[in-house]
């Protein structure tokens, strides 16, 4: 894509501004696709299978034209509006973000986050045999037919309990990792105590934290004998959401182009 199809597409009033800066990425469960300029934009440049595969060159020569597409588009856009985009000084220069990158990495929300993460992954490593043999028996009710017996949708629960752990598994900690990088730009909380990308990321974590309890909360129902194992995952949960809502006591009242609205 060129710079003035890239123009057009932006200039489509169909488009909600800035959309995709503060969702979870999950376009598959997304009801703003066809408002969205980046799905747009993704259908459109990697509509060839060969294009969506990172071990593909067209991949990455895809990458590389859209890159260099907006690149050219940022460019005219600010010399619009007279930036300098040569200055590092207007952001602090490269140490800044050298100095807040490593400061959010050391952030005990960010760390307490990834130990999550990397607690669910060795949950589903552990129980694998447990989540195969509940995935056969369901399949044994389903051939029953069993009355009174609704196998079919506990199938359904489970597969969409998983998927949810598993999309907001390493989410949060990134989400998170951006929002505390964000609070190190005093810029932004200067401009707007509420409007601002750290309050904005924030939110997408708190929202990927309450989902990630909920469907927690549900795996309990169905795996009592994991009772000691689902409460501890749960407790974590709570405490990074406490924290998070008390480092971002703002969070909430963002509103998200589309989503909010």
């Amino acid at each position: 894509m060129n710079k003035d199809d890239l123009e057009k597409l932006a200039g489509d009033p169909k488009f909600i501004p800035g959309i995709y800066n503060y969702c979870d990425r999950w376009c598959e469960r997304c009801a703003f696709t066809t408002r969205c300029m980046n799905f747009e934009l993704s259908e459109q440049e990697f509509s060839d299978p060969e294009t969506r595969d990172i071990n593909n060159k067209k991949f990455w020569d895809k990458i590389n034209e859209s890159f260099k597409a907006a690149l050219t588009l940022l460019e005219a856009e600010a010399e619009r509006l007279g930036i300098d985009l040569s200055d590092q000084e207007e952001g602090g220069g490269t140490e800044y973000y050298k100095e807040t990158f490593e400061e959010s990495e050391k952030h005990p929300l960010v760390s307490a986050a990834r130990k999550y993460g990397e607690k669910v992954e060795q949950w589903f490593d552990d129980n694998e045999n447990m989540l195969r043999d509940k995935a056969t028996s369901l399949q044994q009710r389903i051939e029953l037919d069993l009355p009174k017996d609704d196998p079919i949708e506990e199938a359904f629960e489970l597969e969409d309990m998983i998927e949810i752990i598993r999309w907001y598994q390493y989410l949060i900690s990134a989400k998170l990792f951006r929002a505390i990088g964000g609070k190190y730009n005093y810029n932004d909380f200067e401009d707007d105590p509420v409007k601002n990308d750290s309050n904005g990321s924030a939110k997408i974590g708190l929202i990927s934290i309450e989902r990630s309890l909920s469907a927690w909360h549900k795996m309990y129902d169905q795996f009592p004998e994991r009772e000691d194992e689902l409460i501890e995952m749960l407790l974590q949960l709570k405490r990074l959401l406490k924290a998070s809502e008390k480092e971002f006591p703002r969070a909430y009242e963002f509103v998200r182009p589309g989503f909010d609205e």
